[in-house]
């Protein structure tokens, strides 16, 4: 309603049985006592329920049973208007619906509404009036006490705020709290009138359709992380604080010229609203602060909007504000929440945030005349540490994609935008076949590069250092709590010693639901694979050409040698949901028991 002819329209409609709603139901049962009382008593019995005998009370469509009702009549003659006939007010002129930045210096609020009430704030009145002069010890405290953050059992880490990770595009610099312990040189004086606190829970909040809209895009962006991190850093702030102090402030800040080992000793007084001689006492205190130290001035300050009060005028000035609830702001936040958590569902966003590995891009190359190296180019760029696993496979009659035997692939010279890999085939194994393929896929954080199209792949992983000098044939134990008949162990091994060209093949020999228990055998193979091919893609720099024969022969050398001290295994296990396969970025699709070896029944133990 614009104004109060659509209120004058709306009461007409009513009185002539227009446009009537169910406003509230005074007399129900539960349904179940429609039934037959045998029916009923079956129910009870089955569900362990107690028949309900009182009457419930009184439910209104659209609203939480936790509300307060009052009186129309006296609500309406009252002294002083309602504080709920204000809240439509603060809400917008506070900007309540939006997230908030910690800004250098500053608190700031996103451009865009991300959130709705269902129901109106809890308002908890306060009326009294705090001053305080205070020297924080750090930095990180003094941001705090200038723009009013209260921190409790938030778990809310400053340096660490979710999707802060890159800059505004619009110039908003955050507030670096990497450096927090640092000194800080700021003295604070405030006289701070608290009106009332507005609180309330997520469970009365709702995000607004165009928030999650947007938000959803971007999860399923290919850079997700990015692309909220702009999405929150442009659009809708960081954080919600869900208790909120409204009032005013006067305040005045000083810097310090002393030792900064020493700091002020902080003070703070409390005074009632409505305390006659708070004004006075308030003044005289200020009096008394003017005269401790060179450095503080108490004679003004500045209010909320920039302008001067006089210490003499803080009475006015605070009387004025109190019989002005249009006009008060925000003096404190607390009850701080990331803002993503007005949410119903935020299981994606944790798994973008979480520090653990997902399956972040796939991809495929076709294999040519005997190759034996591939240069891999990553789709985009994601961080160094990462596991890439890989293998050949080819086409059978049945149009079917299998892995091809006797062959492994070795990756090395990893970067954050591709690697190198080196095809390893045993004596009797052969790469002229036609139709061959290096299918492979990269597990890593998701604050890069991160593919929508295996997210839902559910996997474990890990690596394991192998210190064995007689390593023609070892046991090893792998450890998981997914393991289980859908599952495919994929592995790659790691060399320590760059050059080594010895490649492995792995037997599961048992697997409960716990463990998988391996052989690993160390196989020879055909050294086919120079340092002049390295030197070709470019992937390391020489010098001059003569530093290629030193290579090849280094290359030799360590072919010829028996022993290795120390492997790096790393594995995947991959739960393939009743097979379901892999999905390639270049729209083919591979079963995962092409890639590694399908855990069956034969060599379960129960």
């Amino acid at each position: 309603m614009k104004c109060l002819g659509d209120l004058y329209t709306w009461i007409k409609n009513l009185y002539n049985f227009k446009n009537l709603e169910i406003i509230s139901y005074e007399k129900f049962k539960p349904s179940y006592q429609s039934l037959p009382v045998d029916l009923i008593q079956q129910i009870l019995e089955c569900s362990n329920l107690q028949h309900l005998n009182k009457s419930c009370s009184t439910l209104v469509p659209h609203m939480s049973s936790q509300y307060d009702s009052k009186d129309a009549i006296e609500w309406i003659m009252s002294p002083k208007p309602p504080s709920e006939l204000y809240m439509r007010n603060w809400i917008q002129n506070n900007l309540l619906q939006h997230g908030v930045f910690l800004q250098c210096s500053k608190l700031g609020h996103g451009i865009k509404p991300a959130l709705k009430f269902l129901m109106e704030p809890k308002i908890i009145p306060m009326n009294k009036v705090t001053i305080l002069i205070s020297q924080p010890k750090t930095s990180q405290a003094a941001y705090l006490l200038e723009n009013g953050i209260i921190l409790k059992k938030d778990e809310l880490e400053l340096d660490n705020i979710p999707f802060s990770g890159y800059s505004s595009l619009l110039n908003r610099p955050l507030e670096d709290f990497s450096n927090s312990k640092k000194y800080s040189e700021k003295i604070y004086c405030q006289i701070i009138f608290h009106a009332l606190k507005i609180s309330f829970d997520p469970s009365n909040i709702k995000s607004l359709q165009q928030f999650s809209y947007e938000l959803n895009s971007a999860l399923e962006s290919y850079e997700p992380y990015k692309n909220l991190c702009t999405l929150f850093g442009n659009d809708y702030g960081h954080l919600l604080p869900r208790t909120v102090a409204l009032g005013g402030v006067l305040s005045k800040t000083f810097k310090s010229c002393d030792d900064l080992t020493k700091l002020l000793h902080e003070r703070k007084f409390e005074f009632e609203g409505n305390d006659p001689d708070a004004p006075q006492e308030i003044e005289e205190i200020l009096k008394l602060w003017n005269g401790e130290s060179q450095d503080i001035d108490t004679s003004l300050f500045l209010d909320n909007n920039g302008e001067i009060v006089h210490r003499n005028n803080i009475g006015n000035w605070w009387k004025t504000l109190a019989d002005s609830p249009n006009n008060w702001k925000v003096t404190s936040s607390e009850d701080w929440m990331p803002l993503y958590k007005i949410l119903n569902n935020t299981h994606n966003i944790h798994a973008i945030l979480d520090d653990k590995y997902h399956l972040v891009f796939n991809g495929e190359n076709s294999l040519y005349n005997n190759q034996t190296t591939v240069v891999i180019n990553f789709p985009g760029q994601i961080e160094n540490n990462y596991y890439i696993f890989g293998n050949v496979v080819k086409e059978n009659n049945k149009g079917d994609w299998e892995r091809v035997p006797k062959i492994t692939v070795r990756f090395d010279y990893q970067n954050k935008l591709g690697c190198a890999a080196y095809i390893l085939k045993n004596s009797d194994a052969s790469l002229s076949q036609e139709n061959l393929k290096l299918i492979w896929f990269v597990l890593a954080k998701p604050n890069g590069y991160y593919s929508n199209k295996n997210r839902n792949v559910k996997f474990d992983y890990g690596e394991l250092d192998i210190y064995d000098k007689q390593f023609n044939k070892s046991n090893i134990t792998l450890n998981s709590e997914i393991i289980s008949s859908n599952c495919v162990l994929i592995t790659s091994f790691v060399s320590r010693t760059l050059k080594d060209t010895i490649s492995y093949d792995i037997m599961i020999k048992a697997w409960t639901k716990a463990t998988i228990e391996l052989e690993v055998q160390r196989e020879e193979r055909d050294d086919d694979l120079k340092q002049k091919v390295i030197k070709k893609i470019g992937l390391i720099d020489s010098s001059d050409e003569d530093s290629s024969d030193d290579s090849e022969s280094t290359i030799e050398s360590n072919s010829a040698q028996i022993f290795q001290e120390k492997l790096t295994l790393r594995w995947c296990i991959v739960c393939t949901n009743e097979r379901e396969p892999m999905k390639s970025e270049d729209k083919g699709n591979y079963p995962w028991n092409a890639l590694g070896i399908s855990l069956d029944d034969n060599t379960k133990k129960d």
